[in-house]
């Protein structure tokens, strides 16, 4: 039998049949039995830094330095400077008044002074000579048919004293009213009420209104002096205009420019309130001052400008885990609406608790569970700005503990368990992950210091999956930061 002989294209097919069944074989076995990728993870070195560990609370800025710029009724304003919310700086002129007008208020006091003094010593010469007949007619033993003397309140005496130096009309009528009521009329007459108060209140309780009244001139002196005595120092400083003692904001502004000043208790004087009155006939003396301020004209609101000057504090409230953390001078920093952080200080510290403390540390719920009640704390915020607003709540962050040189690992990297703290450490010859137990020290919201467990230059897996165990091998995304 003869063979066939292959030519050499057909020998060349076969070949290259053969070889193409190979590679395919080997291509789909390398399919099927190749391995699982690595996983790829994010990673960070553990370094050495400074870190601080901070308490996190809330609290609500209030007014630290308010003043409120005294004016008299009767002082015209010459210019008006700023408007409420302004900021000023110190040294600003906030307003200017007119001289003539600040001239004439201090002449009105001067005679204020002068007209309860010069009462004062003709009291006291009269007081003598009535001494001095009583003295003679007990020598003749005659005794003097005098009603009993009556104990004068000092209460009511101080009040009526302090009422006096309220205005130069008010002593005045106050005079007519005593010198009506020594001479034999009655209250009622003086005020000018068509009422009988003698019978209204029987005659010892008009012999002791009457006591009352004149044992104030004394205290009406010395009250007046007072008066004078600032008045004098108030306009010495208003005769520059008013001054900006330091910087800060404006909150209020009571008067306006070329218009004269009148309180609003000033608009209102001259109506008695009743309700006092008929106190005073029931035995009650507390609200003589008020009665007769109101008659008289005095008192009221008497300050034209009211302006906060820095620095604000912000107060909130501490719990008892906490307490112990906390103290005077203290760093802190407060975070405003705008999300910029200004610096702070602790500067006070309530020596006693009080109840319901709404604000919560995270260290505290960590810890387990909050205070039912608190301290009451304040930090002084030194330069505040514009978005530090008095009576809005605002972030307070206090420096507790502070350490330099610690070895640091970011917060990512640190996991938890029944049994305590841990971190996956990785090698790069093995690519393999070890599961490490650490000690956690300082905290703050991105790092965690590490006090044993891992050391320096320690690659740690951060936000590993929940699957990954001790051994696993793993590949590193190269894209991660420190």
């Amino acid at each position: 039998m003869v063979r066939k002989k292959w030519t050499r294209r057909k020998r060349n097919l076969v070949i290259l049949s053969a070889v193409a069944v190979v590679v395919a074989l080997a291509i789909t076995a390398s399919i099927v039995f190749k391995p699982d990728p690595l996983p790829e993870l994010f990673y960070a070195e553990a370094y050495t830094g400074p870190i601080t560990q901070t308490l996190n609370l809330s609290g609500t800025v209030e007014s630290a330095n308010r003043v409120n710029y005294e004016i008299y009724n009767g002082v015209k304003v010459k210019e008006v400077f700023v408007l409420v919310g302004d900021r000023i700086e110190k040294g600003d002129v906030l307003a200017t008044f007119d001289a003539a007008s600040l001239n004439s208020i201090l002449a009105e006091k001067q005679q204020a002074y002068n007209a309860a003094l010069k009462t004062y010593n003709e009291a006291q010469a009269a007081q003598k000579a009535e001494e001095r007949k009583q003295q003679q007619q007990a020598e003749k033993k005659d005794p003097p048919k005098n009603d009993p003397p009556v104990e004068t309140d000092p209460n009511l005496v101080e009040a009526l004293g302090k009422l006096i130096g309220s205005s130069v009309t008010g002593l005045t009528q106050l005079i007519d009213l005593l010198e009506n009521l020594t001479s034999g009329g009655n209250l009622m007459d003086a005020l000018g009420l068509n009422l009988d108060l003698t019978s209204m209140l029987g005659g010892s309780t008009m012999s002791e209104l009457t006591n009352l009244l004149q044992g104030s001139y004394k205290t009406a002196v010395d009250s007046t002096k007072a008066d004078l005595d600032s008045t004098k120092a108030a306009i010495a400083g208003m005769k520059n205009g008013w001054i900006a003692k330091a910087d800060g904001i404006v909150r209020e502004v009571k008067i306006k420019a070329g218009e004269t000043f009148v309180s609003s208790q000033a608009q209102s004087s001259g109506q008695l309130d009743m309700s006092s009155l008929m106190g005073l006939m029931s035995g009650d003396t507390s609200g003589v001052s008020d009665m007769l301020g109101q008659f008289l004209g005095g008192g009221g609101d008497t300050y034209g400008m009211a302006i906060e000057y820095y620095p604000f504090e912000v107060s909130f409230q501490v719990n008892k885990y906490d307490l112990l953390k906390v103290h005077l001078n203290q760093k802190a920093a407060v975070t405003t609406q705008t999300g910029k952080e200004l610096e702070a200080y602790i500067s006070f510290i309530s020596p006693v608790a009080d109840g319901g403390g709404d604000s919560i540390s995270i260290n505290s719920l960590l810890g387990g569970g909050a205070s039912a009640s608190g301290i009451r704390a304040k930090v002084t915020v030194p330069e505040p700005d514009e978005s530090v607003i008095i009576g809005f709540d605002i972030s307070v962050s206090i420096e507790i503990e502070h350490e330099e040189k610690a070895t640091i690992a970011p917060v990512e990297a640190i996991q938890f368990s029944g049994s305590g703290s841990y971190v996956f450490v990785y090698n790069r010859d093995t690519k393999v992950v070890t599961r490490t137990e650490v000690t956690i020290g300082l905290t703050t919201d991105l790092e965690r210091q590490v006090l044993t467990g891992c050391k320096v230059g320690d690659i740690l897996i951060k936000s590993p999956p929940p699957n990954l165990k001790d051994g696993d091998r793993v590949n590193l995304k190269e894209a991660s930061e420190k």
